[in-house]
């Protein structure tokens, strides 16, 4: 087994439940399609759970999920996977004929941050009770942010309503107040 599971914050959906996940119009997906006996996505797997416990703060507008291909393959066949593992945004919606983006970039935790946070910037008409989020331009534009370590020109959201405890989940989004 890939080893890629729900104890780290991975929702791994079985094909009678996916459409009901990813197209519920409430939240945008990270969406993994890979094979439990792919060494590539054995070797990826850890990363994926890395990126899922950075993202966790972010569960209000997003879900890191998975599916098996090797026991949903009518799944993976909807999605066009051409290799595993293969990687896919989905914005919020209930088009189900959507299959989102596919994300082509290096697979370290930091790049599948910056991807996420470009996909999430990019959504159009996200539901009502979203935050309102906006991309900030430089550090200097997001005085209320601090700088993270791990991710060496980048930001920290804090948390809603306190200045001084700041998420673990480094960005270049903020609210917009």
């Amino acid at each position: 087994s890939s080893g890629i599971n729900a104890e780290y914050g991975v929702v791994i959906y079985k094909q009678e439940d996916y459409i009901t996940g990813l197209y519920n119009g409430r939240k945008a997906n990270a969406f993994l399609l890979y094979s439990s006996w792919c060494g590539h996505c054995q070797k990826f797997a850890p990363t994926y759970k890395e990126y899922a416990a950075l993202v966790a703060d972010w569960s209000s507008v997003m879900t890191v999920s998975g599916v098996d291909c090797v026991y949903d393959t009518p799944v993976c066949k909807k999605y066009h996977v051409q290799g595993y593992p293969t990687l896919r945004f989905i914005g919020p919606t209930t088009n189900t004929s959507d299959v989102g983006i596919t994300y082509d970039g290096d697979r370290s935790k930091q790049d599948l941050v910056k991807w996420t946070i470009s996909m999430l910037g990019e959504v159009k008409n996200a539901p009502v009770f979203w935050p309102n989020l906006s991309p900030c331009v430089t550090i200097g534009g997001c005085s209320r942010h601090m700088a993270s370590s791990e991710f060496p020109g980048e930001i920290v959201v804090p948390r809603k309503g306190s200045e001084e405890t700041p998420s673990k989940v480094p960005g270049l989004l903020r609210e917009r107040v």
